[in-house]
């Protein structure tokens, strides 16, 4: 309870003192402020991420429908090859 008593009387002292409460320049809106271009480089970077681990989750899925489609066709060719009583079983 006492943790919630700070946090209200911390958000109260700033509600009484705007001046400490200013927007940044990102928030405040300067577009040629190197705040804003870094903020707008690191959303680009992290942009950049995602799509880099989305694309290497769709290549593991490719990776493992391939396979699976070797494996069945490696398992429909060793049944013909034993129905055909091809295999040497000794």
């Amino acid at each position: 309870m006492t943790a919630l008593r700070a946090l209200l009387s911390a958000a109260m002292l700033l509600a009484a003192m705007p001046s400490a409460a200013r927007a940044c320049a990102v928030c405040f809106g300067d577009p040629a402020s190197p705040l804003t271009k870094g903020a707008d480089a690191g959303v680009l970077f992290l942009l950049g991420v995602v799509v880099v681990v989305l694309a290497m989750f769709a290549s593991l899925f490719l990776y493992w429908m391939r396979r699976m489609r070797l494996n069945a066709r490696n398992i429909e060719s060793a049944l013909q090859m034993n129905a055909q009583g091809m295999v040497n079983h000794g």
